[in-house]
């Protein structure tokens, strides 16, 4: 988790209260595909899990991912994802979710700024670029359980992609259902430790722990982030025991 790595300062967050963050830049999105800031890492890498990613230790783990294996000359990978994994409505998360995830990062029309991440799978760059369909990309989803991926070279190091916070799973109903606002917290369903409870622009994020997170439920109930353009002013709030972390 992103926060428990920045949360090292000297003060004590517990579960009965929020652990209050405060960032220079507020986030223009929430939407992985479009995300690109530092600041927008920090809220996503929060809302959503990916196939992969890192433990404390910065070594590639599993994710909604419970394993995976290449071929033997790795210009294939197969994912199997674990049947518990739920987004935070209770509806399974599934490698139909990933698949489309990653044929919308690489649409054109999505106009994402890191669909080059993706640029490894089978057709995915022709893509982007307006010379093939989505629906080209090379990704197969046997059952809902399993996602595999088609390389267009030997790449050992997929899963590290997979931890990026543009690959992680989309809702297709959801996008189709409330457009442009899907992402608005009462549309908003994710797959990770939290949830997006409240946005007031300019002003302040809520995340609230999912009822469904894949893991144990986290330590901190909410967080709170705070858009401070101001760094002595977020110092003065810290110092004085209103924030808990700047960055």
């Amino acid at each position: 988790m992103v926060w428990g790595v920045l949360s090292c300062a000297d003060r004590e967050s517990s579960a009965s209260r929020p652990l209050r963050i405060s960032v220079a830049t507020e986030p223009s999105t929430v939407d992985p595909a479009r995300a690109s800031t530092v600041f927008e890492a920090y809220i996503i890498n929060n809302l959503w899990i990916g196939l992969t990613r890192y433990d404390q230790g910065l070594e590639v783990a599993a994710g909604v991912a419970q394993m995976w294996s290449f071929n033997a000359d790795a210009t294939e990978i197969t994912f199997r994802l674990r049947e518990d994994a739920r987004w935070s409505d209770g509806e399974p998360v599934t490698s139909y979710d990933f698949a489309y995830a990653w044929r919308r990062l690489l649409d054109p029309e999505t106009a994402a700024e890191y669909a080059y991440f993706l640029y490894d799978i089978v057709n995915a760059e022709a893509i982007n670029s307006g010379e093939m369909t989505p629906d080209e990309l090379g990704v197969e989803t046997p059952d809902e359980h399993t996602l595999v991926v088609h390389l267009r070279r030997p790449v050992v190091y997929f899963p590290h992609l997979t931890t990026f916070m543009v690959t992680m799973p989309v809702r297709q109903d959801l996008v189709e259902r409330y457009g442009e606002r899907w992402t608005r917290p009462e549309n908003l369903v994710t797959n990770g430790a939290y949830t997006l409870s409240e946005w007031r622009h300019d002003y302040r994020l809520t995340l609230s722990a999912s009822p469904h997170p894949l893991d144990e439920a986290p330590a901190i109930e909410s967080i709170e982030v705070y858009t401070i353009n101001s760094s002595s002013t977020a110092l003065a709030l810290y110092q004085s025991g209103h924030l808990d972390v700047v960055l």
